[in-house]
């Protein structure tokens, strides 16, 4: 439990250093502890492992779910309403993102952190959240069963397995 809690901490920590949350989400922290705003060329391919930009489509909006999730579930554990509130700050700045997050095979995270949220709060606006990615997410399935039919090989069988774990999941919560 003490690492769980450290680890919330740092989450926490982290999203106190976001400059200004309408625009970008800063994913990364530098070596030096602060936020990494900015790029070398050869690390700009990797642009979106290191920040969300919130009008954009097909973000990895899944990099704000699984902070949203954990800290959730920590709340479950300790009834400490810090992360609570952080779940859903990460939770609720995902949610703000541009529409076509709700169509994006990069939400399922989100969806399962506003099934935790929903089903702890009892917030509308969160299990409706969960419900409208996870529709959209079994739309993408096909009849073979696999997700993401179109993707590599490597990527469909993963995020497969995933979207498959994160909708049973769900569905237990909604």
């Amino acid at each position: 439990m003490d690492k769980s809690e450290k680890i919330a901490n740092t989450l926490i920590e982290f999203l106190e250093l976001q400059p200004d949350t309408d625009k970008i989400i800063y994913l990364r922290r530098s070596d030096y502890g602060g936020l990494v705003t900015e790029l070398s060329d050869d690390r700009k391919h990797l642009g979106q492992f290191y920040m969300l930009k919130k009008d954009e489509s097909n973000q990895f909006y899944f990099m704000l779910g699984y902070p949203a999730a954990f800290l959730a579930k920590l709340y479950l554990a300790t009834k400490n309403q810090k992360y609570l509130k952080a779940a859903k700050w990460y939770l609720d700045t995902a949610l703000s993102c541009n529409s076509q997050m709700y169509r994006s095979h990069f939400s399922h995270k989100i969806a399962w952190a506003a099934a935790w949220l929903g089903n702890i709060t009892g917030e509308e606006k969160y299990k409706m959240a969960a419900k409208k990615i996870a529709e959209f997410l079994c739309t993408l399935q096909n009849e073979n069963g696999l997700f993401l039919g179109d993707a590599d090989v490597l990527d469909k069988y993963d995020q497969s397995g995933e979207i498959s774990i994160w909708l049973k999941e769900i569905s237990g919560l909604i």
